[in-house]
Protein backbone atom coordinates (compact mmCIF):
# COMPACT_ATOMS: atom_id res chain seq x y z
CA UNK A 1 0.00 0.00 0.00
CA UNK A 2 1.32 3.45 -0.90
CA UNK A 3 0.76 6.14 1.71
CA UNK A 4 1.29 9.80 0.88
CA UNK A 5 2.28 12.02 3.78
CA UNK A 6 4.18 15.23 4.41
CA UNK A 7 7.95 14.82 4.70
CA UNK A 8 7.75 16.15 8.23
CA UNK A 9 5.96 12.92 9.25
CA UNK A 10 8.09 10.44 7.28
CA UNK A 11 10.97 10.09 9.72
CA UNK A 12 8.62 9.56 12.65
CA UNK A 13 6.61 7.01 10.63
CA UNK A 14 9.80 5.09 9.79
CA UNK A 15 10.93 5.09 13.42
CA UNK A 16 7.52 3.89 14.63
CA UNK A 17 7.41 1.13 12.01
CA UNK A 18 4.29 2.57 10.36
CA UNK A 19 6.01 2.42 6.95
CA UNK A 20 8.76 0.20 5.56
CA UNK A 21 10.27 2.71 3.13
CA UNK A 22 10.13 6.47 2.63
CA UNK A 23 11.10 8.74 -0.25
CA UNK A 24 12.40 12.11 0.87
CA UNK A 25 12.91 15.19 -1.25
CA UNK A 26 15.48 16.41 1.28
CA UNK A 27 16.84 13.55 3.36
CA UNK A 28 17.84 14.84 6.81
CA UNK A 29 21.59 14.36 7.27
CA UNK A 30 21.18 12.67 10.65
CA UNK A 31 18.80 10.11 9.16
CA UNK A 32 21.14 9.37 6.27
CA UNK A 33 24.06 8.95 8.72
CA UNK A 34 21.98 6.78 11.04
CA UNK A 35 22.81 3.09 11.33
CA UNK A 36 19.15 2.54 12.18
CA UNK A 37 18.07 2.77 8.54
CA UNK A 38 19.53 1.77 5.20
CA UNK A 39 19.95 4.49 2.59
CA UNK A 40 18.94 2.99 -0.76
CA UNK A 41 19.59 5.61 -3.45
CA UNK A 42 19.01 9.15 -4.66
CA UNK A 43 17.51 10.08 -8.02
CA UNK A 44 21.03 10.71 -9.31
CA UNK A 45 22.19 7.14 -8.74
CA UNK A 46 19.75 5.39 -11.10
CA UNK A 47 19.26 8.29 -13.53
CA UNK A 48 22.62 10.07 -13.60
CA UNK A 49 22.43 13.28 -15.62
CA UNK A 50 18.74 12.68 -16.37
CA UNK A 51 18.21 13.60 -12.74
CA UNK A 52 19.42 16.95 -11.58
CA UNK A 53 17.60 18.91 -14.24
CA UNK A 54 16.33 22.19 -12.98
CA UNK A 55 14.36 23.83 -15.73
CA UNK A 56 13.19 27.36 -15.11
CA UNK A 57 10.37 28.93 -17.02
CA UNK A 58 9.69 32.15 -18.88
CA UNK A 59 6.53 33.00 -20.76
CA UNK A 60 6.78 33.13 -24.53
CA UNK A 61 5.79 36.80 -24.31
CA UNK A 62 8.70 37.59 -21.97
CA UNK A 63 11.15 35.66 -24.15
CA UNK A 64 9.99 37.52 -27.24
CA UNK A 65 10.15 40.94 -25.57
CA UNK A 66 13.39 40.47 -23.60
CA UNK A 67 15.58 37.75 -25.12
CA UNK A 68 18.72 39.48 -23.81
CA UNK A 69 17.44 39.24 -20.23
CA UNK A 70 16.62 35.56 -20.72
CA UNK A 71 20.09 34.89 -22.15
CA UNK A 72 21.82 36.70 -19.26
CA UNK A 73 19.68 34.87 -16.71
CA UNK A 74 20.35 31.46 -18.28
CA UNK A 75 24.09 32.22 -18.43
CA UNK A 76 24.15 33.25 -14.76
CA UNK A 77 22.23 30.11 -13.78
CA UNK A 78 24.57 27.86 -15.79
CA UNK A 79 27.61 29.42 -14.10
CA UNK A 80 25.98 29.05 -10.69
CA UNK A 81 25.07 25.42 -11.37
CA UNK A 82 28.61 24.57 -12.42
CA UNK A 83 30.06 26.25 -9.33
CA UNK A 84 27.57 24.44 -7.12
CA UNK A 85 28.35 21.05 -8.63
CA UNK A 86 32.06 21.66 -8.03
CA UNK A 87 31.53 22.92 -4.45
CA UNK A 88 28.52 20.96 -3.18
CA UNK A 89 29.32 21.07 0.54
CA UNK A 90 30.14 24.78 0.48
CA UNK A 91 26.96 25.49 -1.51
CA UNK A 92 24.88 23.61 1.06
CA UNK A 93 26.52 25.59 3.88
CA UNK A 94 25.83 28.89 2.11
CA UNK A 95 22.21 27.86 1.52
CA UNK A 96 21.80 26.95 5.19
CA UNK A 97 23.33 30.23 6.36
CA UNK A 98 21.29 32.44 4.01
CA UNK A 99 18.03 30.59 4.66
CA UNK A 100 18.70 30.39 8.40
CA UNK A 101 18.46 26.58 8.34
CA UNK A 102 20.24 23.84 10.21
CA UNK A 103 23.04 22.76 7.83
CA UNK A 104 22.19 19.11 8.58
CA UNK A 105 18.80 19.65 6.97
CA UNK A 106 20.13 21.08 3.71
CA UNK A 107 20.46 18.42 1.06
CA UNK A 108 23.53 18.50 -1.13
CA UNK A 109 22.13 18.74 -4.64
CA UNK A 110 23.42 17.88 -8.07
CA UNK A 111 22.35 19.85 -11.14
CA UNK A 112 22.70 19.11 -14.85
CA UNK A 113 26.09 20.41 -16.06
CA UNK A 114 25.92 23.87 -17.63
CA UNK A 115 22.19 23.87 -16.90
CA UNK A 116 21.60 22.14 -20.21
CA UNK A 117 18.22 20.50 -20.47
CA UNK A 118 18.39 17.07 -22.07
CA UNK A 119 15.59 15.70 -24.21
CA UNK A 120 15.61 12.41 -22.29
CA UNK A 121 15.10 14.30 -19.02
CA UNK A 122 12.05 16.06 -20.41
CA UNK A 123 10.79 12.78 -21.88
CA UNK A 124 10.94 11.06 -18.47
CA UNK A 125 8.55 13.67 -17.07
CA UNK A 126 6.29 13.69 -20.11
CA UNK A 127 5.99 9.91 -19.88
CA UNK A 128 5.25 9.97 -16.14
CA UNK A 129 2.72 12.79 -16.39
CA UNK A 130 1.03 11.09 -19.34
CA UNK A 131 0.91 7.77 -17.49
CA UNK A 132 -0.72 9.43 -14.47
CA UNK A 133 -3.24 11.27 -16.65
CA UNK A 134 -1.90 14.72 -15.81
CA UNK A 135 -1.25 15.64 -19.46
CA UNK A 136 -2.64 14.42 -22.76
CA UNK A 137 -0.61 11.93 -24.80
CA UNK A 138 1.38 13.17 -27.78
CA UNK A 139 3.42 16.00 -26.28
CA UNK A 140 6.95 15.97 -27.63
CA UNK A 141 9.93 17.29 -25.63
CA UNK A 142 10.90 19.87 -28.26
CA UNK A 143 7.45 21.45 -27.89
CA UNK A 144 8.06 22.46 -24.29
CA UNK A 145 11.74 23.29 -23.79
CA UNK A 146 14.70 24.98 -25.41
CA UNK A 147 18.41 25.41 -24.76
CA UNK A 148 18.47 28.26 -27.27
CA UNK A 149 19.51 30.83 -24.67
CA UNK A 150 22.20 28.71 -23.02
CA UNK A 151 25.66 29.70 -24.32
CA UNK A 152 27.09 26.28 -23.37
CA UNK A 153 24.64 24.38 -25.54
CA UNK A 154 26.08 22.99 -28.74
CA UNK A 155 23.60 21.81 -31.33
Amino acid sequence: EIIIMPETLMEQSLRQGDVDIAGFNRLPADLRASKEFDYLFSDYEPWGDVAGATPLYFTEKFIKEKPDVVRRFVTAMANTINWQNAHMQEAAEITARRANLDPNNVKIRYYAPDGIIKEETVKVWIDLLTEFGEIKPGIKPEQIYTNEFNPSYKR
